[in-house]
This record gives C-alpha cells, sequence and structure tokens, in this order.
C-alpha cells in the first residue's frame, strides 16, 4: 500500500472520529432538551391546575424513558464507529462537484471493492492521490449538526431558570415533578389541636391554619373507632387561612385528617375519656380549743368556719387517680394523699378566706372538667360587745359620790375578763376588776361601784369612764370590746346624791361635740383605716372652727383674760389632736383632746351665762335679755352669719343625696341585669359608663325641696320593681316627706307587690310561650340539655357583674362614712342616713360574693336589700334638705313633749356612736 493510500485512510478515519463525536454530542443535547422541555411543561401546568399524582407518576415515567432511550442511542453510537465510506459520503455531500471520486475511493481503501483488472491499479492510486488532496483541501462541518440541540437545551433551561424564579411555589412544582411520591404540596395546613384526649360529652373545637397557597375550600375527615367509612365535612373559614369546626358532644373516639387544595394533614387521634369527678366529699373541721365547741363534718365543699379551724378532707374519686390536689385563686397547690381506706386526703388550716378548686387526674394524668370555684370563709371571733346598762350616759355628780354601775356584756365563747377604766381628764388611767366565776359565761350582767372620791376631784373637772371586756380567744386575740365612752362632770363638792340622767332636752354644743370625738377615738382601733382617721381629724377641725368663733366673740366683747386664756388653751389642743389624727395616732390624740375637753369645761366654770358652747345659731335672733351678759348673743350672732353665708352642712347633704340618688340608679340597674342575666335592663344601663362624683352643686338648688321631690318620684316611677320597693321602705320607717312618699305612692299605682314583675302571673316564666297547633310532647332531654346551657351562660353572666357590684359598694360604704362625718354638724336625719347608706354597702357586697358564686337568687335578694336601704337615706335626706325639721334651729328648738325620750336617745347615740 503506497503512501498516498495510507493517508488517505489516515484522513478519512479522523472525519469519521468526528462524526462520532459530533453525533454523541447532538444526541445527548437533543435528549436532554426533550427531557427539560417535558419537565418544565409538567411542571408549568402543576403549577397552575394541580396535576395528580397518577399524571406526576406518568410524567416521571416518560422523563425516564427519554433518558433511557437517550442513553441506549449513546451506546450504540460507541460501539458502531463511523466507516471510510460514510465519511467519503458526508464530503462528497458537501462538495457535490466531487461526484464518487472519494466515496469510490474510500471503497477501495476499505476493501469493499478489490482490484482484478490490470488497468485498476493504476486508476485505483489516481483516485486515492485526489481524495487525499480533496480531504486536506476540505473538512465535513460537523459541529453545525450541534446548534439545534444546543440551542433546544439552552432555552428549556433558561425557561426552567425564569419559571422558577418569577412565580412563587415554582420551585414546589418543580419538587413535585421531579418526586411525585413526595409529601411537597403548593399548601401547608397546621392542625390544632391535633391528637388530643377529649372528655365524653365535650364539644372539640378545630383550628386550621392553612399557609401558602391558601384554599378556598377545605375538608374535615373522620371515621368513628371501629367504623371504616370517613365522613366528610366542610370548614368553615375564617381569617387569614384560617378554618374552623365544632365538632358537639363526642362520645366516642375518632380518626380525623383536614384536606385543602394539595394539603393533607396527617391522621390524628381524639380519645374519649369518661373524666374522674368527686363521688363523695367529706370535711371535717375542728374547731379552736378556746371555742369548746365540738368537732363537725360536712359534704359541702363551701366551707365556713372560725378562724384558726382545721379542715381535713376526705374525697373519693369515681375513677382511679395518679393525683389529686386543691388550686388556690393565688396559685398555691395542695397536694392530698391517698390513705389506706383509698380516699385522697389533706389537712389544711383555715386563717383567712380563700377560693379554690378540686383537681383531679386520672392514671394517665388527663384532668377533670369541673373547674367550679368553692370558697373558705375564716369567720374572725368577734370582740365581746359591752353595754353601760346604768347609768348609760352622762351625767353630774358630787366630787365625793358612788356611782352604782351596771354592765352587760356577751361573747360567743364566753367572757375572760370584765373592768372598768375610768380617769379624771388629763390623768393616768384606772381600772377597777369585775371578778367573774367562770370564763365560759356567754351573757353577763355585772354590777361595780365607782368611787368617785378616790379621784380627789374639783368642781367642773370631768370624769371618763367605760366598760372593758376581754374574751378567751388564744389564737389571735384576746379580742377586746369597749363600751361607749361616758363623762361625770363634777358640780357639787357637798357630795349631794348623784344626778342620773333623765330626759332633758339635749342640745348641741361644743362639749358634747368634743365628747363624741373622744368616745369615738377611744373605740378607735390601732390599725383602723386611714379613712376613719382622716374623719376624726375633720370632725376635729370643725370644733375647731367654732372654737375660733368663740375666741373672736369673746375678744370682741371684753371677757376676762382667764376665759380667753383657757379658750385658747381649748383651741390650741384641739388643733393638736387633729394633727395627731391625721397621722393615725390614736393614743396621742387621746391626751389633747380630753385636755381640750377639760380647758372648755374651765371656761363654763368662769363664764356661765356661755351655758354648754353651742355651736348652732337660732333662725331668728332674738334681742339679748339685759339680765343676761350680751356674749353668748354675741357669738350665736357670728354663727349665724356665717351660717347664712356658707350654710355648708346644708350643701353637702345636698350633694351626698344627688350622689345617692345616682348610685342607687346605678344599683336599680344591676338588680335588673342580676335577676335576669343575659337580658338588657328596660332602660340603658348606667353600668355602661359611670358617673363621675358629683361636682359642687348651687346651694340655691340644693336647698330647694321640689327637685329632689320631683326626682325621687320621677325614679320611684321609672326604676319599677326594685326602687319602688326600696323607697316604700323608707316610707315605712317613718319618713313621710320627700322621696319615700313619693316613691311610695308611684309604687302602688303600679298595683304590684315587691317581687311581682310586670306582666306575668303567678309561677309563668319570663319569656314563655304557649305552643299552639302542636300536640307532639316536649323532648325532655333536649329541654334538661338547654336549660342546663342556659344555665351555665346566666352563672358567668352573674360572675362578670361582680366586680361592678363590688365597685357600687365602695362606692355606698366612700358615701356613708361621708354621711356619718356631716352627721356631728348636729343634723338627726344625716346620722339615720349615714346608717342606712352603711347597710346598703353591706348588703351590696353580699350581693358582689353571691354573684361571684353563681348564687342569682341570693344576688338578687341582697341588691333589692341595698336598694331599699339607699332608698330610706334618700328619704330621709330629702326631708333634712326640705327642712323638715329645720337644721339650722337646734339651740331654740323646743321639740313635743312626746318625742323627747326619742330625741334624747338619738343625741345620746350621737354622741357616743358606737
Amino acid at each position: 500500500m503506497t503512501s498516498e493510500s495510507n493517508l488517505a485512510r489516515a484522513q478519512l478515519a479522523a472525519a469519521g472520529r468526528k462524526r462520532d463525536q459530533t453525533t454523541s454530542v447532538a444526541t445527548g443535547l437533543t435528549v436532554a432538551a426533550l427531557i427539560i422541555w417535558v419537565f418544565l411543561v409538567v411542571a408549568v401546568v402543576d403549577y397552575w391546575v394541580l396535576l395528580p399524582a397518577a399524571a406526576r407518576w406518568l410524567a416521571v415515567s416518560a422523563l425516564g424513558s427519554l433518558a433511557v432511550m437517550g442513553g441506549t442511542r449513546m451506546l450504540q453510537l460507541r460501539r458502531r464507529s463511523t466507516t471510510l465510506k460514510q465519511a467519503a459520503l458526508d464530503l462528497e455531500a458537501t462538495q457535490p462537484q466531487l461526484g464518487c471520486e472519494v466515496s469510490t475511493a474510500a471503497e477501495y481503501l476499505s476493501g469493499q471493492r478489490k482490484i482484478s483488472q490490470a488497468y485498476e491499479g493504476d486508476f485505483v492510486a489516481a483516485l486515492q492521490k485526489k481524495a487525499t488532496a480533496t480531504l486536506q483541501q476540505t473538512a465535513v462541518p460537523y459541529r453545525q449538526r450541534l446548534w439545534m440541540p444546543a440551542v433546544a437545551t439552552g432555552t428549556g433551561l433558561l425557561g426552567l431558570v425564569i419559571f422558577g424564579a418569577t412565580l412563587p411555589s415554582a420551585t414546589t412544582a418543580l419538587k413535585r415533578t421531579v418526586a411525585p411520591w413526595s409529601s411537597v404540596a403548593f399548601t401547608q395546613v397546621e392542625v390544632n389541636p391535633g391528637s388530643v384526649d377529649i372528655p365524653v360529652g365535650h364539644d372539640l373545637e378545630l383550628t386550621n391554619l392553612f399557609r401558602g397557597r391558601i384554599p378556598t375550600h377545605a375538608e374535615l375527615h373522620f371515621r368513628e373507632e371501629g367504623k371504616a367509612t370517613w365522613t366528610v365535612v366542610p370548614l368553615t373559614p375564617a381569617t387569614r387561612g384560617t378554618f374552623r369546626h365544632t365538632l358537639k358532644n363526642i362520645q366516642t373516639s375518632f380518626i380525623y385528617r383536614v384536606t385543602g387544595s394539595d394539603a393533607v394533614s396527617a391522621d390524628f387521634v381524639a380519645m374519649a375519656y369518661i373524666p374522674p369527678e368527686v363521688k363523695t366529699l367529706r370535711i371535717n373541721l375542728e374547731h379552736p380549743e378556746y371555742t369548746r365547741l365540738k368537732p363537725a363534718e360536712q359534704a359541702s365543699p363551701e366551707v365556713s368556719v372560725i378562724r384558726g379551724s382545721t379542715a381535713t378532707f376526705h374525697l373519693t374519686p369515681t375513677t382511679p387517680l395518679s393525683r389529686a390536689r386543691l388550686r388556690f385563686t393565688n396559685n398555691i397547690e395542695l397536694e392530698l394523699t391517698l390513705d389506706a381506706q383509698q380516699q385522697w386526703t389533706a389537712q389544711l388550716p383555715i386563717l383567712k378566706d380563700a377560693a379554690y378548686q378540686i383537681e383531679l387526674f386520672d392514671r394517665k394524668g388527663r384532668p377533670n372538667t369541673d373547674k367550679q370555684v368553692h370558697y373558705l370563709t375564716a369567720i374572725p371571733d368577734a370582740p365581746p360587745k359591752v353595754e353601760m346598762i346604768e347609768p348609760g350616759g352622762d351625767m353630774r355628780a358630787g366630787a365625793s359620790d358612788k356611782i352604782p354601775l351596771r354592765i352587760a356584756a356577751n361573747d360567743d365563747f364566753g367572757v375572760a375578763e370584765l373592768k372598768v377604766v375610768y380617769h379624771r381628764l388629763g390623768g393616768p388611767e384606772r381600772e377597777g376588776i369585775i371578778h367573774l366565776s367562770t370564763t365560759t359565761n356567754t351573757e353577763i350582767k355585772a354590777d361595780y361601784e365607782l368611787n368617785l372620791a378616790d379621784l380627789k376631784l374639783n368642781e367642773f373637772e370631768v370624769v371618763a369612764y367605760h366598760a372593758l371586756a376581754q374574751d378567751n380567744n388564744n389564737l389571735d386575740g384576746p379580742g377586746i370590746g369597749r363600751s361607749p365612752v361616758y363623762f361625770i362632770e363634777i358640780t357639787n363638792l357637798e357630795g349631794k346624791p348623784s344626778k342620773k340622767p333623765g330626759k332633758p332636752r339635749e342640745k348641741v354644743n361644743l362639749l358634747m361635740v368634743e365628747k363624741q370625738i373622744i368616745a369615738d377615738t377611744t373605740a378607735l382601733a390601732q390599725n383602723a383605716s386611714s379613712n376613719k382617721f382622716a374623719e376624726l381629724a375633720a370632725r376635729q377641725m370643725d370644733a375647731v372652727a367654732f372654737g375660733k368663733m368663740y375666741q373672736t366673740a369673746l375678744a370682741k366683747s371684753g371677757a376676762s383674760l382667764p376665759v380667753q386664756g383657757e379658750l385658747n388653751v381649748a383651741v390650741n389642743a384641739m388643733k393638736e389632736a387633729g394633727a395627731t389624727l391625721e397621722k393615725r395616732l390614736r393614743d396621742g390624740a387621746l391626751p389633747s383632746e380630753e385636755a381640750a375637753l377639760a380647758s372648755l369645761y374651765r371656761v363654763m366654770q368662769l363664764m356661765p351665762e356661755l351655758k354648754e358652747l353651742p355651736v348652732v345659731a337660732p333662725k331668728e335672733q332674738k334681742p339679748p335679755d339685759p339680765k343676761n351678759a350680751p356674749t353668748l348673743a354675741v357669738v350665736l350672732e357670728a354663727i349665724k352669719k356665717r351660717s347664712q353665708e356658707e350654710d355648708p352642712a346644708k350643701a353637702e347633704f345636698a350633694r351626698a343625696l344627688k350622689q345617692i340618688q345616682q348610685l342607687n340608679r346605678q344599683q336599680s340597674s344591676l338588680s335588673t341585669v342580676t335577676q335576669n342575666p343575659g337580658e338588657s335592663p328596660a332602660r340603658p344601663s348606667p353600668l355602661i359608663s359611670r358617673p363621675t362624683p358629683s361636682k359642687e352643686m348651687d346651694p340655691a338648688a340644693a336647698t330647694d325641696p321640689s327637685p329632689g321631690e320631683g326626682q325621687s318620684k320621677a325614679e320611684g316611677k321609672g326604676e319599677g320593681e326594685g326602687q319602688g320597693q326600696a323607697d316604700g321602705q323608707g316610707k315605712g320607717q317613718g319618713q313621710g316627706q320627700g322621696s319615700g312618699k313619693g316613691a311610695h305612692a308611684s309604687g302602688e299605682k303600679t298595683g304590684k307587690k315587691p317581687g311581682e314583675k310586670s306582666g306575668r302571673k303567678p309561677g309563668e316564666k319570663s319569656g314563655q310561650a304557649k305552643a299552639s297547633g302542636s300536640h307532639e310532647p316536649p323532648d325532655e332531654g333536649k329541654q334538661a340539655e338547654d336549660s342546663a346551657e342556659k344555665t351555665e351562660a346566666k352563672e358567668q353572666e352573674l360572675a362578670k357583674l361582680a366586680p361592678e357590684q363590688e365597685k357600687l359598694s365602695q362606692q355606698a360604704q366612700e358615701l356613708a362614712d361621708r354621711l356619718n362625718r356631716l352627721a356631728g354638724k348636729a343634723s338627726r336625719q344625716g346620722a339615720k342616713a349615714g346608717q342606712q347608706m352603711g347597710e346598703a354597702a353591706g348588703k351590696m357586697a353580699v350581693a358582689a360574693k353571691a354573684m361571684k358564686g353563681g348564687d342569682r337568687p341570693g344576688a338578687g335578694s341582697a341588691s333589692n336589700q341595698g336598694s331599699a336601704a339607699m332608698g330610706s337615706a334618700i328619704a330621709l335626706l330629702e326631708s333634712l334638705i326640705q327642712g323638715k325639721p329645720d337644721l339650722g334651729d337646734v339651740v331654740s328648738e323646743e321639740a313635743p313633749a312626746q318625742y323627747e325620750s326619742v330625741i334624747s336617745d338619738y343625741f345620746r347615740r350621737l354622741s357616743h356612736a358606737e
């Protein structure tokens, strides 16, 4: 073989190899382009129409087939190389003018043709030489065959990039296309509560939160335990991809899942179980030893017992428990232990009021469903009550007299000690012990003789005395009870018989006011509230104001210097007492108060024409009696002038009346809602927006009886049954003027008795309708279920009202304290109104506690009683403001003889209020 033939063979072989490489690359690119484009199309279609798993599986199968075919073709190409003739034919196809020279030469070179004739040798050599020259000059453009596959593959890849970068969740579509067996989805769902234990008979609320592509429709699939059929119910859409559904009254366990769009949640199990409950409960109560009470046992979880008692709980559950405990509202827990009798027990000392729940957990740790709150009430051991029966009031006596005293004392668990505490004003206290036969007497009456000679008294000196009793409380006591403080004025040095209190027409005077302050300070506890100290301090400063009037009047009238000096001492002592009371120092205030009273008595001793230092001026000042010094007339004229300019007491009572009327309207509306929880009152309730305390009121409007009376009548008429009953009671207590009468009258016009509801017959329930055209018997089970649900809803509504009732009770107590303070300014009706408001505050507090416990009848009864007490207070204040009796004319007032005993008793209580 010549060199030309070898060169031609090599050139054709190289061209064949290029052809093989190009064909392999083109085949690979073509298969890749097909795979990419099929993948992209399937992903795009899945993105828009959510292909089912079967379609995605078919697409993956097609892609796999293409990949297999491409790989097979590549292997075939590798096994079958391009022949010399195929390479020559490719060259001739690009150069048609060559004809068949190169291919013919390739046939001779590959051995397909043999030289059979003599002349063929030269011919073949010439062909091979020409083919060699042609191959050297011309190359087959095999790379052009790669453009189409390469472009197809590149555009496919670019489409994938654009699809994944521009459309949300496109990567999810690509993942779903690549792996149809995976759980990748455009939508994800979070199911709450998932697998859960649910008590039998309770409802299960399912909250399903969808993320990603939010579905417009979602479903709940569930099947009960032991059944193969799935039940499908639509879910209710809420907001932000949330769907809800509540399964009512679950009785059996079940499996459930949630679907929406392409999201399918896992299967969850709702296990229904019977929750543990209290089967029996016994509470053994051991009282403090000093009470000498026998142990008691009760089955009710509501415990009300003397403070310091010990309660032992014995609980038997309906199912075996893993633990049991008492959880208190202050997050304190008391664990119960299992005893030998298979009862859960715990011991608890009851030292203060508390609220608790009984929590039970079964063997799997599942809790009970009873979340009712129970109350432990620690009843404080009240201190003994002591009363001075004889003489029972202030009196006058000689310096050497012996005063017989008769004392009554009682205590729930026995009086341990009884004594009389007495002293000369400004001197040290002395004690007279009354010996008792036993310490177990609950009621005692004892006599004691008070020997005044031991005190070595002078005329116009004053002795203060009271009785003191101590009980047997050795736990947090002892409890100490005190009688009111009484005073003995020394006016007889010769020792004539004592003058016991009769039925005088008592006048309100500065001596009485200061005595009352001393009595109230003595009865005040060291840890009393700041309000009580502030009230006493304010009353003391009022007394200072009247004392200053006397100072000015005596200075103008030219009274003697000793008189003015003693009065100055009294005023300064009262100022000091007021300042000490503001600092809440009870023991520090008493010496100053007693020093002030002693100085006032010395003023009377030096200037008898001042009488008893009256603090209220008469309406019409009479000309002074020539026989008497003009000093008293000057003082009273100054007081009258001040009263006419300011009239502070009446204005204060008018403002208090306005606030009480406003408070009573609020309480009446609350009473209506309490008796019918869940229903709206007949008129807009002021509880929606609490009114602010009343501002300054026009004095002229305060003293005008018409607005008060008209308003009271309107209230008695508009507020219905509760208010009519309240104001009617005000009339029944003897107050015939003002709102009591008007409200009672309007209550009578309605033709209803207290407690009878409008438009109902006795025994007929509110909102009850008669069935017409139906003879089907009622579904008793459904009615019972509905009734239980309504009862629970009403108890919840009632509990929501308790904070508002507590606020109203606090406001009533504040008004009661204010009226009690004003009562020190010579007001009979004011004192009684203060008592009524105090009673109203107490009843309203009881109503609040009943509301918390869901006791609707108790709350309604206490609420109505509070309204009734406020109605009485309103009647008393309106009568007072209208001038019946006249507020200012107290000094010169001559009451009818038949009322002297009542008036005397009232002034005694005014001066020595407990």
